[in-house]
């Protein structure tokens, strides 16, 4: 039988993994869902207020579903005038 410590190490070891790959599976999804709107025809626009998203924020995040002002605003813990992805426009 393992120790104990060893038992905490296999257990954050397996979290550890099982989030990895929750991660992975959402990246996929995303990923996916990007590829649908290039065959639609709406990739590039905002879910939210149907304006572009920037080709700065594509770059960095090429399955985005909104702009920079709509994506912040839509976070839990957004506040008023504060942006959580400024560095991605």
């Amino acid at each position: 039988m393992a120790d104990p410590l060893d038992q905490v190490r296999l257990s954050t070891d397996r979290d550890m993994a099982v989030e990895t790959l929750n991660q992975q599976a959402r990246s996929i999804h995303e990923i996916r869902s990007a590829l649908v709107r290039i065959e639609e025809g709406s990739y590039g626009r905002c879910e939210r207020c149907d304006e572009p998203i920037p080709a700065k924020r594509l770059d960095a995040v090429p399955w985005a579903r909104m702009c920079v002002i709509c994506q912040s605003a839509s976070e839990p813990e957004a506040r008023p005038g504060r942006t959580l992805f400024d560095t991605a426009a």
